[in-house]
């Protein structure tokens, strides 16, 4: 039995311990985004950290692409802040972070490296294949879209630190979206 003073429990505490993957100084002097990590460097540390995480040799990343990940996240102001409180695998979380930063990883096939590369209008689009009767063969299972097949809402849910991460959610709606979708459903030929 716990005494404390002349009470019989034991007092309750919480605090908030922080992780800013300093460590990983190879990456570059981006490690913090306000009082949250930079993404990149905890992403970086759940691939080579040992001890819960991936392990895997340092000598396997491509640094120049985790170094330019990190400085446009740093640029953008997008840090990463998340409670882990689960048993969850490394591999999920490695995954949490790249869906919140709209980043992929990939072992380029000549070099053997992981890179990582962010999602981002950075592309041009004249490049973009255009596909035409001319210079394809067949196409197989194409069928057009229409205003009815548009989603209207997105519903994001999120750890809320500000309410002791739990989950909060925020929905956004294209109202233009509901009134054109309202319009074909009212005359179909329009």
């Amino acid at each position: 039995k716990w005494i404390t003073g002349t009470s019989s429990s034991v007092p309750t505490y919480s605090f908030e311990a922080s992780s800013y993957h300093t460590n990983h100084g190879q990456l570059g002097t981006y490690c913090r985004v306000g009082d949250d990590s930079n993404p990149i460097n905890v992403l970086y540390d759940l691939l080579v950290g040992k001890l819960g995480k991936l392990g895997l040799s340092s000598s396997l990343i491509d640094m120049a692409s985790f170094q330019a990940a990190q400085y446009t996240l740093h640029t953008e102001s997008h840090g990463y802040s998340r409670c882990i409180d689960d048993p969850s695998d490394a591999d999920d979380h490695v995954m949490d972070v790249l869906k919140q930063i709209d980043g992929a990883l990939r072992e380029n096939p000549t070099t053997g490296l992981i890179e990582i590369k962010l999602v981002r209008p950075d592309f041009d689009p004249a490049t973009i294949p255009h596909i035409t009767r001319n210079n394809c063969k067949a196409i197989q299972s194409f069928a057009m879209g229409g205003w009815t097949n548009l989603n209207n809402s997105l519903r994001v849910v999120f750890t809320d630190r500000n309410r002791n991460y739990q989950d909060n959610s925020v929905t956004a709606e294209n109202q233009a979206n509901a009134s054109s979708i309202g319009q074909d459903l009212k005359n179909p030929l329009i």
